[in-house]
């Protein structure tokens, strides 16, 4: 029995990450958080899936969370196992504050992740939202820039009828153009 436990424990320290801070993130526990970080957690470790505690605040919807684990010094160019970053779950969930926070932090805007090659404007636009999708815009993200698809952030816009959406890429692309 002590053995058993023996590796337990000894397997936990090998895998860096705390469950004291994943619990903490989740609930939105502010000082759980310090205390787990004080205790010395490891503020990248991923979970099985790669899932750093920056993306499952921000899978969560929890953006003080975010902002204090960017803070304190989180990744922001972490990728999880498919490929996903922060701002990735910050755009599809319309997380604007937080999807400005990872930019000036220095987020790659056009980074693409999963099996269709997704960029943040591709998930900001699948998900409906449209104001995430302009700031990314807005912030450089490419407009051209095609999915595993082939479709493009206006090809998207227009097949789900988001028809002012598509107009104002429409009207960025022939901006960056000089038209």
């Amino acid at each position: 029995m002590r053995a058993s436990v023996f590796i337990c424990v000894a397997a936990f320290a090998l895998a860096a990450c705390s469950p004291d801070l994943d619990w903490s993130v989740k609930r939105g526990d502010i000082q759980g958080i310090e205390r787990a970080l004080e205790a010395g957690a490891d503020l990248q470790a991923g979970d099985a899936h790669g899932i750093t505690p920056l993306m499952a605040a921000v899978r969560a919807g929890r953006a003080n969370v975010a902002a204090l684990l960017v803070e304190r010094g989180a990744q922001v160019r972490a990728r999880d196992k498919r490929g996903f970053t922060a701002l990735h779950y910050a755009s599809q969930n319309g997380m604007n504050d937080t999807v400005r926070l990872l930019l000036d932090r220095g987020a790659a805007v056009d980074a693409r992740a999963g099996t269709g090659s997704y960029t943040p404007l591709h998930l900001a636009i699948i998900s409906s939202r449209d104001e995430t999708a302009m700031l990314l815009v807005d912030r450089g993200a490419s407009i051209t820039q095609r999915t595993g698809q082939g479709h493009t952030a206006l090809d998207i816009a227009t097949s789900r009828n988001e028809h002012k959406l598509a107009t104002a890429i429409e009207d960025a692309e022939a901006r960056r153009a000089g038209r």
